[in-house]
């Protein structure tokens, strides 16, 4: 398996919750490296998404955000709202684009984006 060249790690306190909302909830489907300490899910051609357990307490201050692009914004946010999460922290337009600001269950920040 050839290595990704760019990858984000997010270091998670319940790697297995985090792998059930990245995998299922997000969407990313099935990790190509998955175990108990670190999960990775191939995100396009040459980036992944990794989490990695670690027990120490959570920054206060979020130094990680990422964002996925998503054709339906209504429904991705409905899906995300159902599983339990917040509803979006913020809404951001520009460039016409929209991005919704939503947390992890461990409260990593991301964004969805669509295209208006």
């Amino acid at each position: 398996m050839k290595k990704s060249r760019f990858a984000i790690i997010i270091r998670v306190r319940n790697i297995d919750l985090c792998r059930y909302f990245y995998q299922a909830i997000v969407g990313l489907g099935e990790p190509i490296i998955n175990s108990s300490f670190r999960v990775e899910f191939k995100v396009g051609e040459d980036c992944s998404l990794i989490l990695e357990q670690d027990n120490a307490e959570p920054s206060q201050t979020q130094n990680i955000l990422w964002k996925i692009l998503i054709p339906d914004l209504v429904q991705f946010k409905e899906r995300l709202i159902d599983y339990g999460c917040e509803s979006p922290l913020e809404i951001k337009e520009f460039n016409g684009e929209t991005l919704m600001g939503f947390k992890d269950p461990e409260g990593n920040h991301f964004y969805l984006e669509t295209e208006s």
